[in-house]
């Protein structure tokens, strides 16, 4: 069952409750009884009314010998009820974040490869998944900071931006020295270097 068309009455447009009970029609009409059988439901409607109703065409209701019926299935009243439901203003501020959140996912697949990993089981691909997110999370706070930075002009001096340049290169070889110490080394001497 595809996108009701444009010009027409769907199942939709009647009120009707999650247990299947037709409650009115789009004009305000209620039915005069309503059967259920199973997944199947059947809403009489009134003759006298249907007769003289200015969407009689373009209504679902079929006549009958003895009165006008609007029969649906347990799928179409699902459909029915959804549709109804996402025209509700409550839904759409709930589903927006939704787009909010693809191009973030989208970038997740493409950056990291995270749909395509050589590992196997539950906890290894959870464990994959989260250190990818991990970094992706670290490469937009780094192009964050990058814009912010771009943003600001410079009032440090010459002289202040090489000590700072040196002290981060001095920070980042020490780091390096002492992990490949602590990897080769095992001396008690070497160990307490690294402490």
């Amino acid at each position: 069952m595809g996108s009701e068309k444009k010009g027409t009455i769907g199942l939709s447009d009647f009120n009707i409750k999650k247990s299947g009970k037709v409650i009115s029609c789009p004009q305000g009409h209620g039915p005069v009884n309503v059967k259920n059988r199973k997944t199947r439901y059947c809403a009489v409607f009134d003759p006298a009314r249907c007769n003289g109703c200015p969407n009689q065409t373009i209504c679902p209701v079929t006549q009958g010998k003895k009165a006008f019926y609007l029969r649906f299935t347990d799928k179409q009243l699902r459909i029915a009820l959804r549709r109804s439901a996402i025209n509700t203003e409550a839904f759409k501020d709930r589903y927006r974040w939704r787009a909010g959140v693809e191009a973030t996912m989208s970038e997740h697949d493409r950056r990291t490869g995270v749909k395509r990993l050589r590992v196997r089981g539950l906890k290894t691909v959870r464990f994959y998944a989260t250190l990818k997110a991990l970094g992706l999370n670290i490469l937009r706070a780094a192009a964050v900071m990058a814009a912010m930075l771009a943003g600001k002009p410079e009032k440090t001096s010459s002289k202040g931006r090489y000590c700072g340049r040196i002290n981060i290169f001095k920070e980042r070889f020490w780091a390096v020295f002492y992990f490949f110490v602590r990897l080769f080394c095992r001396s008690p001497r070497a160990m307490s270097m690294c402490q």
